[in-house]
């Protein structure tokens, strides 16, 4: 049975508080810490979702749990800090909040959840908890201001499409702790200069960094085998990358446009280059795509197809 107060709707459960619905109208929200002597531990899904009067929200210390699309939609909402206490975030909990700003969260949490801030268009600036080991699918996906991301220390996976055109990003530190960066995780970030790339990674997905324009220079962990498909086409600006030396494929269009890529030796170690590679590369560039097909590619007839589509244009 719900009950409520002015603000609130709510629930008592093992003697805490769970928030159902926001029913005032102010545009300062002060979530208590207690109600009737019990603590507010748990904001429940859709609290707060859509409720257009709110300019501010203060989350107490003593919440654990932020529910599925609690903050979602809430147009004015400027700024948020989520205290160390918050163990658990909902998937969209913040999602199209189109005026959220900045944003600081806890050091409690430890997976940033699928669409977290998704479509929040004019976030500019997030403290990353230092404990985070997962940021999950389109998490920051469209965030279009969001101009840095420094991800902590202890980061193992980046989900899929977590920064997908964040076009304003330039900078991102990927921690050595990282071992998978999936697909489409940073497409479209056009503005990015620098990304340090961990050491330990194992996994680059797909179309990882396609269109990331800017970047000019990019060291690849030796644990990765594969590069996949599209992963770096349309890097025009990218003239040196490292290959690890026990590379074993290079995927369809993986370097495709990489108009500027110069200092490029593509390891001994490679068995399989993929269609259009490197088309639209310098004619350097595709020689020496050239020089490990000659290598690699057996019997003569499939040799002949690659040939064909690296000497295009040469």
């Amino acid at each position: 049975m719900n009950l409520k107060n002015k603000e609130f709707e709510y629930l008592v459960i093992n003697n805490e508080i769970t928030i159902k619905r926001y029913i005032s109208n102010q545009e300062e929200v002060v979530i208590p810490e207690s109600i009737s002597n019990m603590p507010v531990t748990k904001i429940g899904d859709f609290c707060f979702s859509s409720c257009s009067s709110i300019k501010s929200i203060e989350i107490p210390a003593s919440v654990v749990i932020i529910g599925m699309r609690a903050f979602s939609n809430i147009y004015y909402l400027k700024n948020v800090i989520i205290p160390n206490s918050v163990k658990e975030i909902g998937k969209f909990a913040f999602a199209e909040c189109s005026e959220l700003n900045y944003v600081w969260v806890g050091d409690g949490v430890k997976i940033l959840p699928e669409s977290l801030f998704e479509k929040c268009h004019c976030l500019v600036e997030v403290r990353f908890p230092n404990r985070l080991e997962e940021i999950e699918v389109l998490a920051f996906s469209l965030c279009k201001r969001l101009v840095s991301a420094d991800l902590g220390c202890n980061l193992r996976k980046i989900g899929i499409g977590a920064f997908y055109d964040c076009a304003s990003i330039k900078e991102v530190r990927i921690p050595d702790s990282v071992h998978t960066i999936e697909v489409n995780a940073f497409k479209g970030c056009k503005n990015i200069r620098k990304v340090t790339m961990p050491k330990h990674l194992n996994c680059l997905g797909g179309s990882a960094f396609q269109g990331c324009e800017e970047i000019s220079e990019l060291y690849i962990g030796e644990n990765v085998k594969v590069i996949e498909d599209y992963t770096f086409e349309g890097c025009f600006g990218l003239e040196f990358i490292s290959l690890p030396q026990n590379l074993k494929i290079i995927g369809n269009r993986a370097f495709r446009n990489c108009k500027g890529l110069l200092k490029f030796k593509i390891p001994d170690s490679v068995e399989k280059i993929g269609d259009r590679a490197f088309e639209g590369c310098n004619l350097k560039t595709r020689l020496e795509a050239l020089r490990v097909a000659k290598k690699t590619c057996s019997p003569r007839p499939s040799f002949s197809l690659v040939e064909k589509v690296f000497t295009r244009g040469v």
